[in-house]
């Protein structure tokens, strides 16, 4: 039985330093670390004898059969189809390029711009989805969130306003795709840390502090008073992380702020900006903005896909000349561990498992890791099927995808593999050392 139009993925795990296990002009009999380790491969012949970048060129099988990858994957051997060179059509390599969520803001950034102040003014900010996965199914989603500003507006009014708004509507959808933050833009300041170390949880609105809530070597914290938490419990607040009004003082080591609080759970230790508290009056005389930050997606083979949150940003007339841009596009990277793992367990049907689309099903292996990038060399090429029909040869033509667990050093296997098939392609990859 022949297949039409297949493609193939190999996936080399990091087996460390070293030379390969097989050297050159040697065979491969078995999967046992004697011959190979798990997860590494190497280019041989119709025989299984190790190559090298020079005898590629030079072995009679592989001039009248073509080479050969073998991977080893725990107990087994996993092998391509034997390769002429004349039948490849396309070779090419591709290092890995990292993922990124979108960033998005409203007003001030960071660094400029803020949020026009209109009375009486109807504020709709309108986020446009773009499903990315197959749940999807391609389609665009638009959430809106309205405040309506009073007869005598202030920036603080609207943005606050704005901010608890977007909260309550993206923290509504079943799974909260963009997490909204609350920008000003009084200047880092250590001198205004809490006294104590603060305690918060992601999602939840209260602060628990160490001792008392008091700031600034003695100041009492205020209801009004907004508090910026760095990104993590180790990483000094910026003027890109998110502020919090305090609502009430619950205790004397409690208190609770607006909104559920974006920033990840943790101790956040007094003395290195970790958190910050903004007085009342000086934030609500400084600039105000809002960030938008796409929400990593959950991975996990099948039954939730490889995918990332994209949006588009609409604002009504009523922001006037409010300045929306998004500072990071979505990335859904290249060579990403789960962008690997997800296209190797969709190939499994052309190993023989038919069933691969049934959730229930066990895969027979899993060879891409849980975290990290693959280089990949991509080659397509076509094989020859013997027909007794009238005309030509037909092409079958295939695919055949290697991933490398990026890191490998000059000299071992997966770089020995690229010097090997750029030896026998005449052309370069771009991937090795």
């Amino acid at each position: 039985m022949t297949q039409n139009d297949v493609m193939q993925l190999l996936i080399g795990k990091d087996v460390g330093g070293g030379t390969p296990t097989t050297s050159a002009d040697s065979p491969i009999y078995e999967a046992t670390d004697t011959y190979l380790l798990d997860g590494e491969m190497a280019v041989v012949n119709s025989h299984n004898i190790v190559l090298s970048a020079t005898t590629v060129l030079t072995d009679d099988l592989v001039k009248k059969y073509g080479c050969k990858i073998i991977q080893r994957s725990g107990s087994k051997l996993i092998e391509s189809d034997l390769i002429p060179e004349d039948n490849i059509l396309n070779y090419k390599g591709q290092t890995d390029s990292a993922i990124a969520e979108q960033i998005s803001y409203i007003g001030y950034n960071g660094s400029a711009n803020d949020i026009e102040v209109n009375n009486s003014t109807l504020y709709v900010i309108r986020l446009l989805l773009k499903e990315q996965d197959l749940t999807g199914f391609g389609q665009e989603i638009i959430l809106n969130a309205a405040y309506k500003s009073d007869a005598a507006a202030t920036q603080a009014e609207i943005a606050n306003g704005l901010a608890l708004i977007l909260s309550n509507t993206l923290r509504r959808q079943a799974v909260q795709p963009i997490k909204s933050e609350l920008l000003n833009s009084v200047a880092v300041d250590t001198a205004y840390d809490f006294d104590h170390t603060c305690t918060i949880v992601k999602g939840e609105k209260a602060v628990t502090v160490a001792t008392n809530s008091q700031y600034n070597n003695g100041t009492e914290l205020a209801v009004g008073d907004y508090v910026r938490f760095g990104a993590t419990s180790t990483t000094e607040n910026a003027l890109t992380d998110g502020i919090y009004k305090v609502l009430s003082l619950d205790s004397g080591t409690q208190f609770s702020v607006d909104r559920p609080i974006e920033a990840e759970s943790g101790a956040y230790a007094t003395g290195s900006g970790y958190c910050q508290v903004l007085l009342a009056a000086t934030a609500n005389a400084a600039d105000f903005g809002i960030k938008l930050t796409g929400i990593a997606r959950e991975f996990s083979m099948p039954k939730k896909r490889y995918s990332k949150v994209s949006f588009d940003v609409g604002l009504d007339d009523g922001f006037g000349d409010t300045v929306s841009a998004t500072s990071t596009n979505m990335s859904l990277g290249h060579g990403y561990y789960a962008e690997i793992a997800e296209l190797e367990y969709d190939l499994l049907g052309n190993a023989g498992n038919p069933y691969n689309a049934d959730p229930m099903w066990s895969a027979h292996k899993s060879d891409a890791a849980t975290s990290g990038y693959y280089d990949t060399i991509n080659m397509t090429y076509y094989d020859d099927h013997a027909t007794e029909g009238i005309g030509a040869t037909p092409r079958r033509k295939k695919q055949l995808v290697l991933a490398f667990k990026t890191g490998f050093s000059n000299g071992e296997a997966p770089d020995i593999v690229s010097d090997v098939l750029d030896a026998y392609t005449t052309m370069t990859n771009g991937i090795g050392v």
